[in-house]
């Protein structure tokens, strides 16, 4: 039996499996890069769409623009049908998403959106019937604040889950090992 045969036959299949190998491992971390950039994108429409709204069903904006209430009846059907969409979209995004925290992200904004909505509609139509709207545009401009917030928390959810995931050498990133617990033995 010749070794050196043997050893160059065992390297050559070696080497002939690696090469293959580490080819298909690299476009396999291209496709999950282009698949959560492509994720990244559809979400990214809710977040526009969800800004938008926000700008529209601004409390200050909408008492202080109120128009004849024929026209308000118009306006605001077409920001409940907005909202009704977006609720949907965001539900979906919460329910669907694999990163939890865009989950939860976006079912905060949902229940924001939907609370600012109707805060803003009914100061409006207090406004429209000559009552005192200044405690709903209050508690409005409360509701959008969280919205702003909330808005803003899942743009960050949704980067970072867009961001692909190291595994191979991978350290644990500086805030979560301060996050752990540590032990404190008692004397």
């Amino acid at each position: 039996m010749d070794w050196t045969t043997l050893g160059a036959a065992f390297l050559g299949g070696g080497l002939g499996g690696a090469i293959p190998a580490t080819v298909s491992l690299v476009q396999l971390g291209r496709d999950k890069a282009a698949t959560l950039q492509a994720r990244r994108w559809l979400d990214a429409e809710i977040i526009a769409d969800a800004q938008k709204l926000l700008i529209d069903l601004d409390p200050h904006r909408r008492t202080l623009n109120v128009q004849a209430p024929d026209v308000e009846a118009d306006l605001w059907k077409r920001l409940n049908e907005r909202k009704d969409q977006l609720d949907r979209q965001l539900l979906l995004l919460g329910a669907g998403h694999p990163s939890r925290k865009v989950s939860t992200a976006a079912n905060e904004l949902d229940s924001a959106l939907v609370w600012l909505a109707h805060l803003s509609e009914l100061a409006v139509q207090a406004l429209l019937a000559h009552r005192d709207f200044q405690k709903l545009v209050e508690d409005a401009v409360k509701r959008h604040e969280a919205a702003h917030t909330a808005v803003k928390r899942l743009a960050d959810a949704v980067n970072e889950a867009a961001t692909p995931e190291r595994r191979l050498f991978r350290r644990a990133p500086q805030a979560e090992l301060e996050a752990r617990p540590t032990r404190i033995q008692s004397p």
